[in-house]
């Protein structure tokens, strides 16, 4: 059993060109539908992408897709992650967003990895 942590920093401006410029494919490409229809701003998708890219990190995991990984939130509201491939004890998300910023911590307890 190994503990890993992760985190991610995303810069709005940036995030939010990116999608000016790719558009619906690049939100089709990243997201799965649940996140899309339960994520309403560019902001709260920032935080959901820092949530993905911070589980990788601390997974170690390569994906075919990032549909591999869903963000979703716990009836108390925290958020939480559903991954494919992998088996996980305790898996723990903190999303933060402050002006230009959304951030996000994982806490993963590896159990079994592919």
């Amino acid at each position: 059993m190994k503990v890993s942590v992760g985190c991610d920093l995303v810069f709005l401006p940036k995030f939010i060109d990116s999608f000016k410029s790719g558009g619906e494919v690049l939100m089709q490409k990243l997201f799965t539908p649940y996140e899309l229809a339960h994520t309403q701003t560019y902001e709260s998708l920032a935080g959901v992408f820092a949530v993905k890219e911070a589980f990788i990190k601390a997974s170690q995991i390569k994906l075919s897709s990032w549909h591999e990984i869903e963000v979703y939130k716990l009836s108390s509201g925290k958020p939480a992650i559903r991954c494919n491939d992998i088996e996980t004890e305790c898996c723990d998300v903190s999303i933060s967003h402050d002006g230009e910023y959304a951030m996000a911590v994982v806490i993963v307890q590896l159990l079994r990895c592919r």
